[in-house]
């Protein structure tokens, strides 16, 4: 019984790190869009402060282009923190020195041996949550409860035994021989 006990636990572990790994992978999959936009929206800034420039060196305007290169500057700083979190959703960091990315637990940079700063997260105020009730498993089978009764082997969590039936009328039913049959038989 203990084995299944513990079976069924090591699977719900499982399934509950598959799960989590693949909301990483969502979200990961997610900022990825966000950031190839982000790129892209670059390029079209970078294009018009190329013209805004050149427009000022041969004198068509007298306008600086500093509107474009700070909608450049803007841009260059959404791709850094789309980058900064991606990092952070696959568990990485990136090293202030060299650019390396690392596993977020690394004391020293990979890649030039500078220390890594520490990581400092803000904790918010965890709001009171009811707490979740642990998971129950089946003491016959070890399957994890999802009603009443165990889905596998039928055991009765509730321990309630079925009411025995009502009495009923018990009627009783004689074969009656058929006289039709009969005089078919003797012709």
């Amino acid at each position: 019984m203990a084995f299944f006990n513990d079976l069924g636990k090591r699977i719900s572990k499982i399934a509950d790190s598959v799960e989590s790994k693949t909301q990483e992978g969502v979200e990961v999959g997610r900022l990825n869009g966000e950031l190839k936009r982000e790129k892209a929206n670059l390029e079209k800034l970078f294009t018009a402060l190329g013209r805004a420039s050149y427009a000022l060196y041969t004198g068509e305007t007298d306008q600086s282009p500093d509107a474009e290169a700070e909608a450049v500057k803007a841009s260059l700083e959404r791709i850094a923190a789309l980058e900064e979190k991606i990092n952070i959703a696959r568990g990485n960091r990136v090293c202030p020195n060299c650019g390396a990315a690392m596993p977020a637990g690394n004391a020293f940079c990979s890649a030039c041996g500078s220390k890594m700063p520490e990581i400092v997260v803000p904790q918010p105020e965890p709001a009171p949550a009811p707490a979740a009730p642990e998971k129950e498993f089946c003491p016959n089978c070890g399957t994890p409860r999802k009603d009443r009764f165990c889905i596998m082997c039928g055991h009765d969590f509730e321990g309630v035994k079925p009411e025995a039936p009502a009495e009923t009328e018990t009627i009783e039913i004689t074969p009656v021989a058929n006289d039709a049959a009969k005089t078919e038989d003797k012709e």
